[in-house]
């Protein structure tokens, strides 16, 4: 940008009441164009990292590669961190915004993977997009507008079958959230955080949880919630939420280890918080219908907090759920 531009703004800025109108014909489009361009230069700097851990996922990841493809702003990369073994690297193929992490490291578990993408993100923000999930096409746009107001975020997730049928939302509703009210959704809501505050993954069971809830406690207690958008995660037939029935223990030990590094009443949300997971997920293995999965018993169960939503199904088309095609090299 010229230094008369930036010389006219000066201008019009140190005098107060004068406004872009006030300047002579040429002076005038010289200070319109001059914002424009800062106030453009401004919102393409501002880009979200998505951190994909990936574990024999090929087919399903092109899936999620496909909804960031979609997406109405482009200012968006995708950090693939693998976690198998295997070369990830032709993917970096399908788009320039796509980047792989170069590891041998196998079975780590999601979380770090998760720091391993996180440590060599150029975003502005740090976002989650698990390698069978995917992303609403306003995802971006809405999270960078509503980020432009707060340090971390989060959005609703629809939980959906292979197939599109929408099974149930959690977190959808709400301007806001706290631990208590994320407790009582019973479900994963990704955090959307500036990379100088977002905290890395712990090590453990539920560590997509636990982090949820710790960014919500480093926030002041409670994080905005951006309802005009979905993070949408898949429910397969071999998914953990479906299939597995043993994860009590799980829950106990986190239970019994608490957290004495967090701030007392954060370490007290959380551990009631998971108490109360360790008694649904109770509820989920006494169930009598085996084959039923664990969001659609979530649907009918009414447990202390109450479960059962009375929100009307998710307009698919409103939101953009259905699912993109894989895309190809």
């Amino acid at each position: 940008m010229g230094s008369q531009a930036f010389r006219l703004m000066r201008q019009a800025w140190n005098r107060r009441s004068t406004s872009i109108h006030s300047l002579s014909g040429k002076q005038g489009l010289l200070c319109l164009i001059a914002l424009m361009r800062v106030y453009t230069v401004r919102t393409r700097s501002k880009k979200i990292s998505f951190i994909t851990a990936t574990f024999r996922q090929p087919i399903r990841l092109k899936r999620a590669i496909s909804s960031l493809l979609a997406q109405a702003n482009p200012n968006w990369e995708m950090v693939i961190s693998p976690d198998d073994g295997e070369n990830y690297e032709h993917f970096s193929q399908y788009d320039h915004r796509i980047r792989v992490v170069s590891t041998a490291e196998k079975h780590t578990g999601a979380g770090m993977a998760r720091n391993r993408g996180r440590a060599i993100a150029s975003g502005d923000y740090i976002a989650v997009l698990d390698d069978d999930d995917l992303v609403t096409k306003t995802f971006v746009h809405d999270v960078l507008q509503a980020l432009e107001s707060a340090h971390t975020v989060t959005v609703p997730t629809a939980y959906v079958r292979e197939n599109g049928h929408l099974i149930r939302e959690v977190g959808a509703g709400h301007s806001e959230i706290d631990i208590p009210r994320f407790s009582r959704e019973l479900g994963s809501m990704h955090v959307i955080s500036e990379q100088r505050v977002h905290q890395p993954w712990r090590d453990c069971f539920a560590e997509d949880v636990l982090h949820t809830c710790i960014a919500i406690a480093n926030a002041g207690g409670k994080i905005p919630v951006v309802d005009s958008t979905r993070y949408v995660g898949i429910v397969r037939q071999d998914s953990t939420c479906t299939t597995r029935r043993d994860i009590g223990p799980e829950y106990e030990r986190l239970i019994r280890l608490g957290f004495p590094d967090l701030p007392g009443q954060a370490a007290s949300d959380i551990r009631r918080l998971f108490e109360y997971r360790h008694k649904t997920n109770t509820a989920f293995e006494e169930s009598a219908i085996k084959a039923t999965g664990y969001h659609e018993i979530l649907s009918s169960l009414d447990l202390v907090s109450g479960t059962k939503s009375t929100k009307p199904a998710l307009d698919l088309s409103a939101v953009n759920v259905s699912l993109p095609r894989a895309v190809s090299p």
